[in-house]
């Protein structure tokens, strides 16, 4: 993997210890998952990248209508509707 990819993650795991109790509960059952029971380890990693791509797909579409609606609000044809 690249390195911002495990600059970011390794940032994002601070964060995540430093902010709540739950947070570092989390990070250390990972830990021991990922001694444990690697492969459970890996499809949960992928379950989450699955996650965050959903989010940030459903941000961008959220923009995308936002941003067509706005233009349409703006068209003159809209106007004369009303």
């Amino acid at each position: 993997m690249c390195v911002s990819y495990w600059r970011t993650r390794s940032q994002v795991t601070l964060l995540n210890f430093m902010i709540t109790q739950e947070g570092l509960a989390d990070q250390l059952l990972g830990v021991v998952v990922a001694q444990e029971m690697p492969e459970l380890e890996e499809q949960r990693q992928q379950l989450v990248g699955c996650g965050l791509r959903a989010a940030r797909t459903c941000g961008s579409l959220a923009l995308s209508t936002l941003c067509a609606y706005a233009c349409l609000c703006q068209s003159s044809v809209h106007k004369e509707q009303l």
